[in-house]
């Protein structure tokens, strides 16, 4: 029993001894829960020093955000008497993996101004980066600031439909995903920010991507980035594995007009299917018109019968001589073979035509395969296909060259008509000879000027490059292309164009690639007005593009105003930490997120600052809030592209007051005292004590550490007191 009272006493004695040094490790700071109350978001706190060359930054403490807009308010600092430098504030975002991410930066704050951070995700844990734009001699330090972020209201169903709902659509313009937002089912124009994380499949749960865009007054949120997945080619007879990719997208914002905050989310998966292995095939009726039919790849996918299909779906455009002569329309997208005629009088039944075939089709449908279904969890299928049939109608005499058709005058005598039909024949044969001898006199001559541009676009976000052939120095050729890609090499394509004019386009996967560039060679043969032509270019092309340029983090705005006569005041928004700018300013007075008719000065500058004088007699307050932007690049090339919002006052804030104003002004000197009197009362949570000086700051941030302490000694001096029992 002895002994093991003395190992319990010896783990004890460890225990109190490595206490005092665990003080000295890394302060631990835990974020504030901001998601999981709905009351708003309010935390106050202070700074270390910082500014200097030793220490340039301090950081606020960290929370976890809500989505609205972040205000932040520095309320005193401790070099507020002679304070030489604005503080910056950059806020800061937690990666997945513990490192911090910046996310956008505000210049030149004040004391006692409102900024606002409005580019922010919920549910991301962030905090606030407080610098000085250069070092100084003395440190600065915040004794006090205020973060704020308002509650959202969390959407939610009635009578079967949501009260506020993101709605993802497809822009085939633009090729990229969008959404709609809706108040109780109808569309909304509306302010907030759009985030996003996208997966690599539908079934992956590691995030790929993310990214967070705001968005002022509109009907369709377009995110800066392209959501799509990789596409899903069909061809032949050949089935392929169907790949898709899953976006997780948040909106937070408000209806414009409203001040209700609201969050609204929507899961999607996405497939993207393409295609250009489109089979035509061709009849003639008795009055001479010609049934197309077009039927898609055997495995190419349907929409369900219950979807709802959008786009322009299938169209399709008849040329002849490169002029359109007939055009379908829409024809609805079932996923089955389409069925158009076209009609006798709108073509030249002895000239080639040309069939443009498209299909752009989306449909949304709920995603039937989770255990409990929901409307916000929803499948895209992105339907795609372009191809170009050509179509020779000389010699069918209204008849079906497939041997489906009959006569157009019915008439199946073989006699009279059979002679005839000899005798024309040899008229033919004699009439094409002729055109062979023209022919072969206009063959004798050769373009030699003719020769081929070869232009590459390199499409990151679809792992491809487009390569288009060009020829130069022609006159209306037509002719035959081929066009090699990654030439001599492992995975080399090649693809022929027949009956083409002087330039072709074609798009080229390149993701499993590894080479900085492949070889490419374009051949045409044909003829133009000038003779012959039979020409080659053989080019090295660049498929991958380089790092993206540098960004100058340190640019910043500073706004300053001047109050002139007869109301009017002369504002001058400059650039901080940046050489030779080269950019577009962008000045709004007076600004209000809300309020499109405002009075907006744009113009294309070199210079540092932008100069506008403004009309302020229309505004009733003595201050108003001035918004600057600058987009551009310094004299380094790095690329600037910073705004901040400011409030200024526009005129003698002592001869316009109101009574109601006076009013509202005792109030505030009130509120002040009351403030003051809280503080002298309460000095523990006061950051001033005027009348005996500042106590030293003996509290510790180690709560926790200091009662695990106390435990472990009350621990021991149990042990003790039972080991002295035992001997007696």
């Amino acid at each position: 029993m002895q002994k093991v009272s003395h190992v319990l006493l010896s783990l004890v004695l460890a225990f109190i001894l490595a206490f005092p040094l665990s003080l000295l490790g890394p302060d631990i700071a835990f974020a504030q829960e901001c998601t999981s109350t709905s009351k708003d978001c309010n935390i106050t706190g202070e700074t270390d020093a910082f500014g200097t060359e030793k220490k340039k930054y301090a950081y606020s403490k960290e929370w976890r955000s809500t989505g609205t807009p972040i205000e932040l308010k520095i309320v005193e600092v401790s070099r507020k008497n002679n304070l030489e430098e604005k503080i910056n504030a950059k806020l800061q975002k937690k990666t997945s993996n513990g490192k911090w991410e910046d996310v956008s930066t505000i210049s030149g704050i004040k004391p006692n101004q409102t900024k606002k951070f409005n580019k922010v995700e919920p549910f991301v844990t962030y905090r606030i980066a407080f610098y000085h734009s250069r070092n100084m001699k003395v440190a600065n330090k915040i004794k006090k600031y205020t973060i704020k972020q308002k509650q959202p209201h969390r959407q939610s169903q009635k009578n079967g439909k949501w009260d506020y709902a993101i709605e993802p659509q497809f822009d085939f313009a633009n090729k990229k995903i969008s959404y709609k937002v809706l108040k109780e089912g109808k569309e909304k124009l509306a302010t907030g920010s759009l985030s996003y994380q996208t997966f690599s499949s539908p079934t992956s749960y590691t995030p790929l991507t993310s990214g967070v865009s705001y968005h002022t007054s509109q009907v369709i949120l377009k995110p800066s980035a392209n959501l799509l997945p990789a596409k899903i080619h069909y061809s032949g007879e050949t089935n392929p594995v169907k790949k898709g990719k899953k976006v997780n997208t948040r909106f937070v914002g408000k209806i414009f007009g409203e001040s209700k905050f609201f969050l609204a989310s929507s899961t999607l998966d996405v497939y993207y299917h393409t295609t250009g292995n489109l089979t035509m095939s061709h009849s003639f009726a008795a009055n001479g018109d010609i049934k197309l039919t077009i039927s898609p790849p055997k495995y190419y996918p349907k929409p369900t019968k219950s979807a709802k299909v959008h786009g322009s779906q299938w169209k399709i455009t008849v040329k002849q001589d490169n002029k359109n002569v007939d055009n379908s329309g829409k024809i609805t997208f079932n996923g089955e073979s389409i069925s158009y005629t076209i009609k006798r009088n709108k073509i030249d039944p002895n000239k080639r035509i040309t069939v443009d075939i498209k299909l752009k089709a989306y449909d949304v449908n709920v995603k039937s395969s989770l255990s409990q279904p929901s409307d916000l969890y929803r499948v895209m299928n992105i339907y795609e296909a372009d191809a170009v049939k050509s179509l020779n109608l000389q010699n069918t005499n209204g008849g079906n060259n497939n041997g489906g058709g009959t006569s157009n005058d019915g008439n199946n005598d073989s006699g009279k008509n059979n002679g005839g039909k000899d005798d024309n024949n040899k008229d033919d044969k004699k009439e094409d000879k002729k055109d062979d001898k023209k022919d072969d006199k206009k063959d004798e001559a050769v373009n030699k000027d003719a020769k081929i541009a070869i232009t590459p676009k390199i499409l990151n976000d679809e792992n491809q490059v487009e390569i288009t052939a060009k020829l130069e120095e022609v006159d209306q050729p037509k002719g035959d292309w081929t066009l090699v890609f990654n030439a001599g090499e492992e995975g080399e394509v090649k693809e022929t164009f027949e009956n083409k004019q002087d330039s072709i386009t074609k798009r080229f996967e390149i993701d499993k690639i590894d080479k900085e560039s492949v070889k490419v060679i374009a051949t045409f043969k044909g003829k133009d007005k000038k003779g012959k032509i039979n020409v080659t270019k053989e080019e090295d092309v660049k498929i991958k593009e380089d790092d993206p340029p540098a960004v100058n983090e340190d640019a910043g705005i500073v706004i300053a105003s001047e109050i002139l006569e007869e109301d009017k005041n002369k504002i001058t928004a400059s650039l901080e930490n940046a050489e030779e700018p080269k950019g577009e300013w962008t000045l709004v007075f007076p600004y209000d997120e809300e309020n499109s008719d405002q009075d907006e000065r744009k113009r294309t500058s070199q210079e540092e600052s932008i100069t506008e004088t403004f009309d302020t007699k229309e505004i009733t307050e003595n201050k108003a809030t001035v918004f600057a932007a600058f987009k551009g690049k310094d004299k380094d090339n790095r690329s600037i592209d910073i705004e901040l919002e400011e409030t200024i006052v526009i005129r003698d804030q002592t001869s316009s007051l109101t009574g109601e104003e006076d009013e509202n002004k005792d109030d505030e000197i009130q509120s002040d005292e009351e403030e003051v009197v809280q503080e002298v009362i309460t000095p523990a949570e006061s950051s001033n004590n005027e009348l005996g000086g500042r106590l030293p700051q003996t509290a510790t941030r180690y709560g926790a550490s200091l009662i695990v302490g106390m435990l472990l000694m009350m621990g021991g001096g149990m042990i003790f007191y039972w080991r002295r029992r035992v001997r007696s």
